[in-house]
């Protein structure tokens, strides 16, 4: 009986042990950090995504936490939660901002650069506008 006591005393510490999240871990981050500082800190980021700016390279890393909704594993960002979501950004590969984000600039740069093309290439639309009025048509221009 005391052995069983003491296992379930065992259970109930490790069932009390908490993981600290990646919103409480960013609490120990400061601007200008290196990249390898940083993993000391969270870990490996889940994605990267780099990108050459006026002033430099701009690198984004993304982490998460999964998530279990009944008996079903989500490893997705959208599904993690702000307190288990962080964005990382480094400027020249030391660390400039960090906080809950979804990476978004990417896919809004990408559609805009391709948009930017497409109209580039457009020839220009001349538009008239015809009035009708009963049975007889006027032009107004």
């Amino acid at each position: 009986m005391k052995k069983f006591i003491l296992l379930m005393f065992c259970f109930g510490l490790f069932g009390c042990a908490t993981v600290q999240s990646f919103g409480q871990k960013s609490t120990l981050l400061k601007v200008g950090m290196t990249k390898n500082e940083v993993i000391q800190i969270l870990g490996c980021p889940k994605t990267t995504s780099v990108r050459k700016s006026d002033d430099g390279v701009e690198e984004r890393w993304m982490y998460w936490s999964k998530k279990m909704i009944g008996y079903v594993v989500f490893d997705d960002p959208n599904m993690a939660g702000s307190s288990n979501r962080l964005a990382v950004t480094f400027k020249n590969d030391l660390l400039q901002s960090w906080g809950d984000q979804l990476d978004f600039t990417n896919m809004m740069g990408q559609t805009t650069e391709n948009m930017k093309e497409v109209m580039k290439n457009m020839q220009p639309i001349r538009v008239e506008q015809r009035v009708y009025q009963g049975d007889k048509p006027n032009t107004r221009q």
